[in-house]
């Protein structure tokens, strides 16, 4: 077909060009989607404090943008950049051993429950490596939205993605680097 005359095949025959064709494709993604992330980001957790700051998408980007300039509109892409790299990598790259381990044959047909074994345990792995850069990215996307009693915004926690590894890992322990979920960056808002 003329997509595999142009891209290849995702059966690269090599690790090596699995985990770059997969991290390269996932860091364009990831800085096109930047944007909506970052206003989806600030739109979920608009309200946790008790106030809701914006109308809408439109809304939080238009204010977003007029506060902080249109670099606002990327806050937290380094690590969205590590994230990708590595998530991306090792899924995409993972693939094809995890799935080679499971006795497959060349040339044979690979049954679709080995297919859905591989995949998941190459999006597990992948996923659980990648996550602190994740949690890194949702705290550096909410920095600055925290209110005090009298509504006046508090100023921002970190100043990129060091200060927030480091930060994290001093006050609340390594550990805290693989916390999930709405709740566990809600409380740090």
């Amino acid at each position: 077909s003329a997509s595999q005359i142009l891209f290849g095949t995702m059966e690269s025959g090599s690790v090596w060009k699995g985990l770059f064709y997969g991290g390269f494709a996932s860091c364009v993604a990831e800085t096109v989607t930047m944007p909506v992330d970052v206003v989806k980001t600030r739109l979920q957790m608009d309200g946790s404090g008790g106030v809701k700051q914006y109308a809408g998408a439109m809304d939080c980007a238009k204010k977003l943008v007029a506060a902080e300039g249109s670099s606002a509109l990327f806050m937290g892409l380094p690590p969205a950049l590590v994230r990708q790299s590595t998530y991306g990598s090792l899924r995409y790259g993972l693939y094809g051993p995890i799935k080679n381990s499971m006795g497959i044959k060349a040339g044979e047909p690979v049954p679709l429950w080995k297919k859905i074994v591989a995949g998941g345990t190459a999006g597990a792995v992948a996923s659980a490596i990648a996550n602190p850069t994740d949690l890194m990215k949702v705290r550096l996307q909410t920095d600055g939205m925290a209110k005090d009693e009298a509504g006046n915004l508090l100023p921002k926690k970190y100043t990129g993605m060091a200060d927030c590894f480091t930060k994290i890992v001093k006050q609340e322990g390594v550990p805290a680097l693989w916390k999930i979920g709405r709740e566990s960056c809600r409380e740090r808002v």
